[in-house]
């Protein structure tokens, strides 16, 4: 048994001592070299940019708990936009936000009050743009589906007044278009742009010019106004858009002109003098009385027989 052992333990160091001259002898002399892969993709500086941790809102306040820093490349900074936490509160310390930040969302100087400011309706106003308010129901405001934020065609319809003069027809119904792509800024007095149910409001505040807000002052006292909700990707602006009236209400759009039935007095003209029968006396000419319009013409002719 021993000497089993004695074999085995000679065979396992002989085989390791083949094992290791064959791998000095594979090996390469001299110093080994490395080989390093260079990548073809150019280098991109960073920097940092101030973002939101989560979704903030209209008027909420802003805390250094909402906020981190996260790495931007450095040529496409958004402009306004903050380096560092601290840069953003060295101005002021009380920051309001004034238009809904989505989450990772950079930080700007438009979104956030500066010194002085308030979370105001004022703040969200576009430059030499003004807010005025349109008196709306569940109809007029499109079901409550007008959110802050969306685009809205506004609408003026007149209904059908009585003459001043009794004696004169009455003044048709009619509507026109009054402005298109006018933004939304509230809704009541809700002005979060992050809204997304539908809203029943009893108003609604726009942003126009000073002289859309003029138009919109004037046309609420003529007739009433309605809104039309339009798409947020349509940028077009027709201005084609023309007076309807009552008469309108069976066009289906094709514009050609149609004949139209038009009645008429004319009366046909008079037919050639029969010449009297030979017969004896006039029992061979009868009269025929011939109605025209309203006008009657009575007419003698010859009686003539069947033919068989």
């Amino acid at each position: 048994m021993r000497r089993d052992v004695v074999l085995a333990l000679f065979l396992a160091s002989s085989s390791g001592l083949f094992a290791a001259v064959g791998a000095y002898n594979w090996m390469p002399a001299g110093p080994t070299k490395t080989l390093v892969l260079k990548s073809d993709e150019p280098h991109i500086p960073l920097t940092t940019v101030v973002v939101a941790k989560k979704d903030l809102v209209f008027g909420t306040s802003v805390s250094q708990d909402h906020l981190m820093e996260a790495k931007w490349p450095s040529e496409n900074v958004p402009d306004g936009s903050y380096r560092t936490i601290n840069e953003l509160f060295t101005e002021q310390q009380n920051r309001v936000v004034l238009e809904a930040i989505r989450g990772n969302e950079p930080i700007l100087r438009g979104k956030v009050s500066g010194p002085g400011q308030r979370a105001t309706l004022s703040n969200m106003l576009g430059s030499g743009m003004k807010a005025v308010t349109i008196k709306i129901n569940d109809v007029l405001g499109v079901g409550g589906f007008v959110l802050p934020g969306d685009y809205v065609d506004v609408l003026m319809v007149v209904a059908e007044k009585e003459a001043e003069d009794r004696k004169k027809p009455k003044k048709p119904a009619y509507t026109d278009l009054l402005m298109e792509r006018v933004r939304v800024l509230a809704v009541d007095q809700l002005s979060d742009l992050k809204l997304e149910t539908p809203k029943l409001g009893q108003t609604v505040t726009v942003e126009v010019n000073l002289i859309q807000a003029q138009k919109i002052a004037l046309a609420s006292t003529v007739g009433t106004l309605s809104l039309v909700l339009r798409s947020t990707a349509s940028q077009n602006v027709t201005d084609k858009g023309r007076r309807m009236t009552v008469s309108d209400l069976g066009d289906s759009g094709d514009n050609a002109p149609q004949a139209t039935f038009q009645p008429t007095n004319a009366v046909a003209e008079e037919p050639a003098e029969v010449p009297p029968s030979p017969g004896k006396g006039d029992g061979g000419l009868v009269k025929v009385n011939v109605v025209r319009s309203v006008n009657s013409s009575e007419y003698t002719v010859t009686r003539t027989k069947p033919q068989n």
